[in-house]
């Protein structure tokens, strides 16, 4: 029986999370924490074979805690940077806090075989770079293949902004800013940030 810690600052988030890892007989919960200490104590003093945890608010700190020889199951905010940030800072799967009973259950089973759990949505957007030929009809296919949030970071790149400034503008960390920018060099194939504004630019994407 696969053994699972709960991390959720918000009790009701807690009791959900409980419910979601007890409702089946293939695992059980063995501890919840409601902040970081408690979470540290609940990791040294069970064995846990998954954390599920809340990374809403303190993502990084948070996985980075739990990460250690332990598979997290994190869930976040609706929007594709809070998923990124989460998977760049350690998280093996990530879903909407929104997610079902079912959802949960089933990233906790694949993360515990070595598998990630992730929205279909965000998976297209992370393959469209490499397999654009084998999205399906229809997905990405707006502004060039880049998502709004590439648009928009494209957008900073052309008016010469950094990384740092970059992730200042739209609150998001420089690892997703960095994310961001490979994604757009690999849909522009472009070898440069400068090559990559000079492309969008004939593509009507940004001013210059």
């Amino acid at each position: 029986m696969l053994a699972v810690v709960i991390y959720a600052p918000d009790a009701d988030t807690r009791r959900h999370l409980k419910d979601a890892a007890s409702a089946g007989s293939e695992m059980r919960v063995v501890g919840a924490a409601g902040n970081l200490v408690a979470l540290k104590q609940q990791l040294a003093a069970e064995h846990a074979d998954v954390v599920l945890a809340d990374v809403s608010e303190q993502p990084a700190e948070i996985i980075q805690l739990a990460v250690a020889g332990v598979p997290i199951v994190a869930l976040v905010g609706d929007n594709e940077d809070d998923f990124l940030e989460a998977l760049h800072a350690g998280a093996h799967s990530a879903l909407s806090r929104n997610a079902t009973i079912a959802e949960i259950r089933a990233a906790i089973l694949a993360n515990v075989t070595g598998l990630s759990a992730l929205p279909l949505s965000l998976l297209a957007s992370l393959l469209l770079p490499h397999f654009d030929a084998a999205a399906p009809s229809g997905v990405g296919t707006e502004h060039g293949g880049l998502t709004p949030r590439e648009v928009e970071v494209l957008g900073a790149l052309a008016d010469g902004a950094s990384n740092k400034a970059i992730a200042r503008r739209f609150g998001i960390s420089v690892h997703t800013v960095k994310f961001h920018v490979a994604s757009i060099l690999a849909k522009l194939s472009a070898e440069s940030r400068t090559e990559a504004v000079a492309k969008a630019a004939r593509m009507g994407l940004v001013l210059i």
